[in-house]
């Protein structure tokens, strides 16, 4: 609409000089369209955020719900190695879980049109798990990274 505002006023002022050949559009039509518009702008913008919001009740939840399954574990699991291996788990899921739904994680600044955008987010990956295992031949870190780049879909395969 603001394009064809724009043209009739150029055409009006610079190119006819004649009151009774210029061109002009009614306002009613013109405000039905950006009433119609702004409307449906408006729904979509709720739509969207009525989805971000539930998004993030749900990874609330995740969060909430893995921090009281590692409480468990380091209640119950009697076992030193297994209490290790279990919240090294509990912790890996949400990386994985994060690179799972978005494809950058949690890296907003890695570009896509870079022409190794893949490996910069496959580096990211295992940079999170190594903060998590501290250790890049453990058995769980390997089979992690081997789901992720089988671009399995789940967050693990374990």
């Amino acid at each position: 609409t603001s394009v064809i505002a724009g043209s009739l006023t150029y055409y009006n002022e610079f190119l006819i000089t004649e009151a009774s050949s210029q061109l002009w559009i009614d306002g009613s039509g013109f405000a039905a369209a950006t009433t119609a518009i702004a409307l449906m702008t408006g729904f979509r913008l709720n739509a969207s955020n009525a989805r971000y919001a539930e998004g993030r009740k749900l990874i609330g939840s995740v969060h909430s719900t893995s921090r009281d399954l590692a409480t468990n574990t380091m209640m119950w699991i009697t076992l030193r190695e297994d209490k290790k291996r279990m919240i090294h788990l509990i912790k890996a899921f949400s990386v994985a879980m994060t690179f799972h739904l978005n494809s950058k994680g949690a890296h907003h600044s890695i570009r896509r049109c870079l022409p190794n955008f893949e490996e910069q987010v496959y580096a990211e990956y295992q940079a999170e798990l190594l903060d998590i295992f501290s250790d890049d031949q453990n058995e769980d870190y390997l089979q992690m990274c081997s789901w992720y780049k089988m671009n399995a879909n789940v967050p693990l395969g374990i």
